[in-house]
């Protein structure tokens, strides 16, 4: 017996194949690191939701799934030419 696997880089998928397929193999926690491309306008984008919501649903029994850490956006860093 081991204590339950964390993935800690993942870009999850569809929520019907993925979110058994961590618990059958002992991933009981995962972070989320697709991040968004989208502009960080103050409004969240719709995967962000999509992943709130699963993490959500986990949490109160009503799906079976590893327990999420989410990333949000991404940051850019753009470098200035000399």
């Amino acid at each position: 017996m081991i204590p339950g696997l964390w993935d800690m880089h993942v870009h999850t998928g569809r929520q019907d194949i993925f979110l058994s397929l961590y618990i059958a193999n002992g991933v009981t926690g995962v972070r989320d690191m697709g991040g968004d491309l989208e502009e960080p306008t103050g409004d969240l984008s719709a995967r962000y939701i999509r992943l709130r919501l699963w993490r959500e649903a986990i949490e109160r029994g009503s799906l079976v799934g590893p327990r999420f850490v989410i990333s949000g956006f991404l940051i850019r860093h753009q470098l200035e030419s000399p």
